[in-house]
């Protein structure tokens, strides 16, 4: 292929065009300049000759037709390379339009032909490289949002491939979390609607049986609306904590400011000593490294904090204690509010921050709670960038709060 190009090439094609002009330029030179010398005495061709001759001299009139004569025939001779280099401007000018279709190549093996090739193939790769991306397209279209486009990593439009099967991703994952999130209101409104349902139904049938006098005296009277007034409260509360969760997962706005945890858990803590005496367990509070300082909207860390004692005070009446520690690392402080009850199965370890999971499985609301507490709390420990997780084994159980520290700007 080299010796080709090198034998066909341009250069020798130009040079090829001149010699041959000029040879052809020389010999009608020599045999009109023979003629002339044969024709000057010969009538009717002698007067023409000597005026020209004498008017503009044999040199002149040589060299006009020779010049012309040269031109034309160079003209001639490389039309083809002419023709060829228009060729490839016209590729060119129609690649710019966005129109890679491209005519068939001529058979050459010159530097232009090389040229041509190399536009063809650059105009073939852009035509299936982009009918690739389109088909890819189509499909993302259609809602095939797992299929990809390759990725040509040397290639400009390898960055728009990539982009768009990220565009896919993200567009899949949207829709995956908007059909999780419609599961997730539907779930919700399952879950209200039977929370609401229970007691609402026992308040109505003891009330029907208060408006109807089915009872003995006014002391059984008063029975009926105690325990209706308590389903009252349990379903007030219930209400409170559904409205409280979802203005969690509304992103509500925080009035955030530096708090000193560990001053904030002793007057938890001596805020909760009669309830948590009277529910027949002690809270010890330990400090492992005074002034532990985060950003946190007190009010509401508050909230979070008191759910999880009224867990462990519902779960770990066997276990006489309630301890919360506190520690701190360079970057987070950890508190831990641990009880010695009964442990929690491991089967329902990942699931005890939904909404509406209940240990008991019977969802009473006497006996299980309302089931948003600790959904509450981790929406809470999250707004604040936390973290929050529980582990439980058969001497106690634990709940692992970290907060980032408070890093004050200079």
């Amino acid at each position: 292929m080299m010796t080709k190009r090198w034998i066909f090439s341009v250069r020798w094609k130009l040079l090829l065009a001149m010699l041959l002009s000029a040879l052809i330029t020389g010999i009608v030179l020599f045999v009109t300049a023979t003629l002339a010398s044969s024709l000057i005495d010969r009538e009717p061709f002698s007067g023409p000759i000597k005026w020209g001759i004498n008017t503009l001299g044999s040199t002149v009139i040589l060299c006009i037709i020779g010049g012309s004569l040269f031109i034309t025939c160079y003209i001639l001779f490389t039309r083809s390379v002419i023709t060829q280099l228009l060729q490839v401007q016209a590729d060119l000018k129609q690649m710019s339009k966005g129109d890679f279709q491209l005519s068939a190549q001529h058979g050459s093996y010159d530097e232009i032909a090389v040229i041509s090739q190399h536009v063809h193939e650059a105009a073939d790769g852009l035509n299936r490289y982009i009918n690739e991306i389109v088909d890819g397209l189509r499909f993302i279209a259609e809602g095939k949002l797992e299929h990809t486009i390759p990725v040509n990593e040397n290639h400009k439009l390898g960055e728009v491939a990539l982009n768009i099967n990220l565009m896919a991703q993200q567009l899949k994952q949207l829709m995956e979390e908007e059909r999780r999130t419609e599961q997730s209101k539907n779930d919700l409104i399952t879950g209200v609607s039977h929370d609401l349902r229970t007691p609402l139904t026992s308040i109505l049938g003891f009330l029907e049986v208060i408006k109807d006098e089915h009872y003995r005296d006014e002391v059984e009277m008063m029975h009926y609306v105690d325990i209706a007034y308590s389903k009252a409260e349990h379903l007030k509360h219930l209400i409170d904590d559904l409205f409280e969760y979802t203005r969690m997962n509304n992103g509500m706005p925080l009035a955030r400011e530096p708090l000193a945890l560990d001053d904030f858990l002793h007057q938890l803590m001596e805020e909760y000593e009669p309830s948590l005496q009277k529910a027949g367990l002690m809270g010890r509070l330990m400090i492992e490294k005074q002034r532990v300082t985060i950003t946190a909207d007190g009010a509401l860390l508050v909230r979070a904090f008191a759910n999880i004692i009224h867990n462990a005070m519902q779960y770990g009446k066997d276990g006489k204690y309630v301890d919360v520690t506190l520690r701190a690392d360079e970057a987070h402080a950890v508190v831990t509010i641990a009880n010695y009850g009964n442990p929690i199965p491991a089967t329902d370890l990942p699931f005890i921050f939904d909404r509406f999971y209940r240990l008991d499985k019977s969802r009473s609301l006497e006996t299980g709670g309302t089931g948003l507490g600790l959904a509450i709390a981790r929406s809470i420990v999250e707004l604040h960038e936390g973290t929050i997780r529980a582990e439980s084994d058969t001497h106690r159980t634990a709940f692992l709060l970290s907060f980032p520290l408070y890093v004050e700007k200079h």
